[in-house]
């Protein structure tokens, strides 16, 4: 019997949650189940929402406007009382948004929880959360990295269900040379690419740093950096007044994701603090080693001399020794390269959907538990 799934998301813009949100509810229709995607601020990205209703995924936009919104959550109520979910399934902030709601109507709720505490629970909001635990809401961690954060924060228990990616998204064919060409990128050079938003937790300013550091002993490498946010004025700027502007492409957010990785020769991610590291799984997923600091949940993706290089620490030293050794052989970057897809097959999409189904039915089931729970001492 298919189950109904609501999720609720804050937005629909080009971003890693909404990425795993859409993989996540198309797979569910594919499946068998009915879902729904609830945004409740501003317009949905128009690529993102054609992949969603043309898959068969409903999607209601509640358009919220600020914080002050009283009528948001009438409206949130209303929607999921018409399409009656058997659980509702919500992102980031909209647990507060969503338990309310849930508990008004009876239904079931399922958190995921996308970063570590320190990114994913603001001050003043642990009160809530400790609500949250006691009505019974099922906590996912992305990572084994932000389950222990939750249950060091909380002493409360997350299961990690590893997040879903379209795997197959990044093994089509594309005209590598002609994407290169797009960007101003010659056929022999050799291209870090970065997938990103462009804020101060993601740490794109410290690959920028690695990079300027290395790239004069690597005069055929090129930075292609994807991605938005509010510190991107600021990297341009200090792009341009750099003396490698000219190997530095900033394209900002894109969709078309995929073709760009599997144009480039390597990624690279260098944030302060990362729940999974979702463009990492994608950046393998296209085959390419990668170089990524030990934050969170990225020592659970990448591993030393298998599947990538792993920095000593976030720091722009420890960073630029190990973007220099794979500018530097090409060896190197087909040799863990070739490693890189076998590596993430454990987040392919349609595993995790039944992972999360058997959460949504038998959160408590001493099989599901063996099977999809992993304790966290």
């Amino acid at each position: 019997m298919g189950l109904t799934v609501l999720h609720i998301i804050g937005s629909l813009r080009v971003a890693g949650i909404q990425r795993f949100v859409l993989d996540l509810s198309v797979q569910q229709v594919r499946s068998g189940d009915a879902a729904v995607v609830v945004v409740l601020n501003g317009e949905p990205d128009p690529d993102f929402a054609a992949a969603m209703t043309g898959a068969g995924v409903a999607l209601v936009c509640l358009r919220k406007q600020g914080n002050r919104d009283v009528g948001a959550m009438a409206r949130l109520l209303q929607r999921v009382r018409s399409f009656s979910p058997d659980v509702i399934h919500t992102h980031g902030y909209t647990l507060t948004y969503g338990l309310p709601v849930a508990t008004a109507l009876g239904i079931p709720v399922v958190h995921t929880l996308h970063a570590l505490m320190e990114v994913e629970v603001p001050r003043g909001t642990e009160r809530f959360y400790d609500a949250a635990i006691a009505l019974g809401v099922r906590f996912v961690a992305i990572s084994t990295a932000v389950a222990a954060s939750f249950s060091e924060r909380f002493a409360a228990f997350a299961a990690v269900v590893d997040s879903g990616v379209n795997l197959r998204a990044f093994t089509a064919p594309v005209d590598r040379q002609q994407i290169r060409q797009t960007l101003g990128v010659g056929p022999d050079a050799v291209v870090a690419v970065t997938v990103s938003r462009i804020e101060h937790v993601k740490g794109v300013d410290i690959a920028f740093d690695a990079f300027e550091t290395v790239a004069s002993a690597h005069p055929k490498a090129h930075w292609l950096v994807v991605g938005d946010g509010a510190e991107l004025p600021a990297l341009r700027q200090r792009v341009e007044a750099s003396a490698i502007a000219d190997r530095v492409h900033l394209v900002g957010m894109r969709t078309d994701v995929a073709p760009l990785l599997i144009a480039s020769d390597l990624f690279l991610l260098t944030s302060r603090s990362e729940g999974l590291g979702l463009s990492v799984i994608e950046g393998l997923a296209a085959g390419l080693p990668c170089v990524v600091p030990p934050v969170g949940g990225l020592v659970e993706i990448v591993h030393h001399g298998h599947n990538g290089l792993m920095a000593r620490d976030t720091s722009v030293l420890a960073i630029a020794e190990q973007l220099d050794r794979m500018l530097g052989s090409q060896a190197l970057r087909e040799e863990l390269g070739s490693q890189a897809q076998a590596s993430v097959e454990r987040f392919a999409v349609s595993q995790a959907a039944q992972l999360y189904r058997a959460v949504y039915i038998h959160p408590r089931h001493s099989i599901v538990r063996r099977a999809v729970w992993r304790l966290i001492p």
